[in-house]
Order: structure tokens, then sequence, then C-alpha cells
């Protein structure tokens, strides 16, 4: 494999016009679309709202009352706790913000209605509050006891808006718990009275924000990650196209006759690719930050973290070029180029690369999901705003196994030994 390898970087290296145009254009494109576009990503329209029905079977008042009258020892804690304080009221100051109002739009209704809706497509998921909800949240925080209680998200389909419910959802999951935590320790400390600490007064009792709020991601950090994407992508068709260049000059058949086994071949064009377009993806990117700042003040651990997803996205062009070089050896050239161009430009509009997801039709975001760049752009857009290693590897191995697919069905259709 390693001949072929070093063989192949060198005929990248040696292709510097071409080398040139991938890096150069993107960062013009980022540039142009950053400043032209900028109301596509930053401001908050209808198309990105989602309608969420919330249905709320609890009672909040009565809570209170029950667990006055069954937890005696409660009452002196409760007396510090205020309206605002309560999990409901919590829950829906978090909604009432102004970033997430701009993503999510709640209609409270009954049970029936939501699921009715739901099914009529009329909203896109319903959030249940189920009964007896803030009696275990508060018996939970107040006195440690019991398991707790648990906000239900229902969706018909999983999407990128669902999922960015969810994890707002996870958010006030991790504050309450986190305020659970707070209050049993100053209970368990002092016998007065103890009050649940409001959101704004987190950071001066734990040194953290309350309620994780997502940052937004400006025009320049979209386009510049989608829009590299996009071009590492293109890397596949352009290795692809020099193994044809290689075929028609009967380059393979010397390389067989040497009685070297045709998959090392594939490999050498697989592992080339792979390095290359992780090599141009990173340089891009860094490129435009240094000239825009587009990710300001983040630490080593988000650019490793962008090192590592655009290592899968290489996996995935690699993957491409290897199912695009099995089948030029095997199908008339024109024919894997022209189908394989117009698969990458499908790809690139349903991906989000080219607009975000949300200014699509429903049918196409759906589509764009499912393609590899796609897949990987809403990977690092969750990086962008999260920097959760939890979420980052779940929806990465999604992408490894479209990847590994992808490599294995190459193998598999590139010719053997006297084939070609």
């Amino acid at each position: 494999m390693h001949p072929f390898f070093f063989k192949d970087v060198l005929i990248f290296w040696r292709s510097r016009r071409e080398l040139l145009v991938s890096l150069i254009v993107p960062i013009i494109l980022i540039v142009l679309l950053g400043f032209t576009l900028p109301s596509w990503v930053e401001n908050k329209s209808d198309l990105q709202q989602m309608a969420v029905a919330l249905v709320n079977e609890d009672d909040e008042a009565g809570a209170v009352h029950q667990l006055r009258q069954h937890e005696p020892q409660s009452a002196a804690l409760l007396e510090g706790l205020q309206t605002a304080d309560l999990p409901i009221e919590m829950f829906m100051k978090l909604f009432s913000q102004a970033e997430i109002q701009s993503m999510v739009n709640i209609l409270e209704t009954d049970r029936e209605t939501a699921f009715q809706a739901l099914q009529d497509e009329a909203v896109e998921a319903v959030i249940t509050i189920p009964e007896g909800f803030t009696y275990a949240v508060l018996q939970r925080m107040l006195l440690h006891n019991g398991d707790g209680a648990t906000i239900e998200l229902s969706a018909d389909n999983v999407s990128l808006r669902v999922n960015t419910l969810q994890d707002i959802l996870g958010s006030f999951a991790r504050e309450l718990n986190l305020q659970s935590a707070i209050s049993y320790a100053l209970a368990s400390s002092s016998a007065h009275a103890v009050t649940i600490a409001n959101p704004e007064q987190m950071e001066s009792i734990g040194g953290n924000e309350a309620i994780d709020t997502f940052p937004m991601i400006t025009s320049f950090q979209y386009f510049a990650l989608a829009l590299s994407i996009m071009f590492a992508l293109m890397i596949s068709l352009s290795a692809a196209g020099k193994a044809a260049v290689e075929l028609r000059g009967h380059v393979i058949h010397r390389i067989i006759l040497s009685g070297v086994h045709p998959v090392r071949y594939l490999a050498g064009k697989l592992g080339s690719t792979f390095i290359v377009s992780w090599l141009q993806f990173t340089t891009v990117v860094l490129i435009t930050h240094l000239l825009l700042n587009v990710f300001p003040d983040r630490s080593l651990t988000f650019w490793l973290g962008i090192a590592f997803i655009a290592a899968f996205l290489s996996l995935s062009v690699a993957a491409l070029t290897g199912l695009c070089t099995a089948l030029l050896f095997r199908v008339n050239e024109n024919i894997v180029t022209s189908l394989f161009t117009l698969i990458l430009m499908v790809f690139s509009v349903i991906g989000g690369n080219v607009v975000p997801l949300y200014a699509l039709p429903e049918l196409l975001q759906r589509a764009g999901e499912w393609t590899p760049n796609g897949q990987l752009l809403a990977v690092f857009m969750q990086w962008v705003r999260q920097e959760d290693m939890a979420v980052l590897f779940s929806a990465l191995f999604k992408v490894a196994i479209s990847a590994l697919a992808m490599l294995v069905l190459a193998v598999w259709l590139f010719p053997r030994r006297g084939k070609i």
C-alpha cells in the first residue's frame, strides 16, 4: 500500500493549480456569502421555528399543598420557595427566552389535541409534563427522596430541529439536577429555611450558568463549515478522475503485471484521499478563522474536536472515492463521472452546504439528513454550539457506519486480477 499511497499523494501535490483552487475558492465564497447573506443564518425566521405542543397534566399548587401535608419536614424549606422557583415555572421561563422562542413555538393544549396535531403534522413534537411532576421534583430537590420525574418528548420523525429540542430539554433537566444538589447540600448544612437558587443566582453559588444557552451560529461559522465540507467532497471526484487517467494509460495493468493485488492500489487511493481531504478542510477552516476570527475565544478542546470530526469527513470522502473508482473500472468513465457529479451537487444542496437546511422544504430536509455531508454538517453545528463529547460520539457513530458500508461496497465492486 505504501508505494501507491505516496504515488497518489505526489500526484495530488503536482496538481498545484487544482489544490490552490480547492483552497482559495471556498475562502472567497465564505467571505462573500458571510457578508451578503447573514440573515439566512443569524436572523431567525418562521422557517426555522418549529411548532411544539405542550401538554401540562400537573398541578403545581396542589403539589406544594400535598408536600406540606405528607412531608412535614419540608415545611421550613417550602417557606423560602418562590413561585418562580417551581419546576414548571422555570420550564416556562426557559421557553420564554427570546433565543429559544425564535426556534420553538410552544402551543399549550390537551393530550388528545396535541397528539392529533402531531399525527396531522401540525406540530413537530409534543412535550408532556406528567401528573405528579412538581411533587416528585420538589421531593427530590428539597428532601432528596424519590427518583425525580421525567418530561416526555414525542415525535414521529427524528430531525435536526427535534434533536435541538431534545438538547434544550436535556439542559433543563441538568439545571434541575444541579439545583437539587445545591438545595440538598444547603439543607444538610443548615437548619434554616433554604430557597432554591434562581438562575441569576447560580453563578455566584456554583460558578456555572444555570441554564445552558446555546450560542447562535453566525453566517461566517455556518458557511465556513458548510462550504469546506462541500469542497472536501469534491476531492473524491478529483481522485477518481486521476484513477481514470491511469486506467486509460494502462498504469493499473502494469501494476497488476508486477504481481501486486488490485486492492492495494485501491487502498492507496483511499489513504491519499483521506489525508488530502483532511488537510484541505482544516486549512480552509483555519485560514478563514485567522482572516475573519470566525470562532473567537475557543479552547484547544474545541479545535481538537473540529479536527476529530474532520477525520470522519475524510473517511466519508475516501469511501466515496473508493466507490467512484471501483465503478470507473467497471462502467463507462463518462457515465460514472457525470453520475457522481450530479450526486455531489444534489448532496450539496439538500445537505445544507449551499443554503441552510431550514430554508429547504421539509421533504428535502429529511433527505439531507441521510447524506454524509448533511450528517457531518449537523455534527459540526452541534459541536460549535455545545462542545458535548457525548453528543459528538453518538452522532459520529452513524457517519462511521455509512462510510464503512461504502468502503465495503467499493472493495467488493473493485475488479479482481484478470478482470480489469
